[in-house]
């Protein structure tokens, strides 16, 4: 008794006179309507379930609704997704759409429009989309500083 037969492996050898037929998979016609079907069931994970409906969510939030009656309406078609997790592949899925400025753009830019002072908030402007570190250095720098600190204070100028 070989090892084969010792493991109860059995052996899969073809006959030489059996030649497996190949075909030319550019000849053969693709059941591609399967994978239509695929894209409209279900989809297992919680993100792909919320991805397959963003594009009503969108609209939903651009109407107004807030987030907690979006995932309420969510749990009612059978998408069991807390408000955590909802707020957060929104954001992701937010994200995703924004199309980022290339830094060339933003250079090219920069250098024919004339510097006007901004009047932006402080919210806004911090770490918003194209921010620029560098720009924002150089101008922190040019800016009068409001305040220096001296660690030695006059003792005529305390209280």
């Amino acid at each position: 008794m070989n090892t084969a037969e010792q493991h109860r492996i059995e052996r899969s050898v073809r006959p030489s006179n059996q030649v497996k037929a190949q075909t030319n998979v550019l000849n053969t016609n693709l059941d591609v309507q399967r994978f239509r079907l695929l894209a409209q069931t279900k989809p297992r994970t919680k993100a792909g379930q919320v991805r397959q409906v963003w594009p009503e969510i969108k609209v939903a939030l651009a109407a107004g609704h807030r987030l907690k009656d979006i995932r309420t309406w969510l749990s009612e078609i059978g998408i069991e997704i807390g408000y955590a997790r909802l707020s957060d592949y929104v954001g992701q899925l937010e994200r995703r759409e924004a199309v980022p400025v290339p830094a060339r753009l933003i250079s090219e830019t920069r250098d024919s429009v004339v510097p006007q002072k901004k009047t932006v908030s402080h919210r806004s402007s911090r770490g918003g989309a194209g921010s620029d570190p560098l720009s924002n250095l150089q101008e922190h720098e040019r800016k009068p500083a409001l305040f220096d600190f001296n660690p030695e204070p006059d003792a005529k100028k305390l209280i």
